[in-house]
């Protein structure tokens, strides 16, 4: 197990909140003070040393979950190298192992006869008017546009205002076509940072967020120094609604699960 300065940091900085509380519950009982703060150094200890042996005992599950997150962006960023009939390839390969019955056509998938998958994978965010431009190539009226990309501007986001459009982002796929995409040996796999705060700014978080703010708020009832409380919940509750109302959505797996209903799509993973 390797020991990192986070996780020294973070269990340090675990010792004085949780003396404060026990101390703040020793309050309540009849024993003199020197023995409240014997007490509460211990228990603050037991909590940081349990705190830390967690920590460190995870941390090499941790490293190995951001390597594989590493490597999967890495695929992602690949993608748009490849020539068009090698990601179809890759697509019709992902939607054989979910059983939807497909025909390949020369730029794009058609799915139950009446629905137009079309991998759009290039090193930008797609626009409204690439996606346009695509299915105005394409022969044929069909009842769904499904467009796939690694990232969609805004104006191409409102394009699912309509029934008849559906963006889904290609990492959706990725389970199906991970081990089909094969890095070259020189590749670097660089390390995402802003993974961690992207989740932390997504819509599904706001929740938890707020509820934390209010438990931290709540202490501060029970604590002889709560100014620490109330500004970290305060902050917390703050921040909450602001991702609430102004974080990032999160309907991608929602969307692609209403997708694979709709053609019928059954995950080899779980009958298997």
């Amino acid at each position: 197990m390797k020991l990192t300065l986070p996780i020294l940091l973070n269990s340090i900085l675990i010792v004085f909140p949780s003396f404060l509380v026990v101390y703040s519950l020793f309050l309540f009982a009849d024993v003199p003070n020197a023995l409240r703060i014997i007490c509460a150094s211990v228990i603050a200890l037991c909590i940081t040393c349990a705190f830390f042996l967690f920590s460190l005992n995870s941390y090499e599950k941790k490293s190995a979950y951001k390597s594989i997150i590493a490597t999967d962006t890495a695929k992602l960023n690949y993608l748009p190298i490849l020539k068009d009939s090698e990601i179809l390839s890759l697509f019709s390969t992902a939607f054989e192992k979910i059983k939807v019955h497909f025909v390949k056509k020369n730029k794009f998938l058609v799915v139950n006869e009446d629905i137009a998958v079309i991998p759009l994978i290039l090193f930008q965010a797609v626009s409204q008017d690439e996606i346009i431009k695509t299915v105005r190539q394409i022969k044929g009226t069909y009842k769904k546009y499904v467009i796939i990309s690694n990232s969609f501007s805004n104006d191409a986001l409102d394009l699912e205002l309509y029934d008849s459009f559906t963006l889904i982002a290609t990492s959706a796929f990725l389970p199906y076509i991970a081990e089909e995409i094969v890095l070259p040996e020189n590749s670097a796999v660089k390390k995402v940072g802003f993974l961690k705060f992207k989740g932390l700014i997504e819509r599904t978080n706001s929740t938890k967020l707020i509820i934390y703010g209010i438990a931290l708020l709540s202490m501060s009832f029970l604590v002889l120094y709560p100014t620490y409380y109330i500004i970290s919940g305060s902050v917390l509750v703050l921040f909450g609604f602001l991702v609430k109302f102004f974080g990032l959505k999160t309907n991608e797996k929602d969307k692609t699960q209403k997708f694979f209903d709709e053609i019928g799509a059954e995950d080899e993973k779980e009958t298997t």
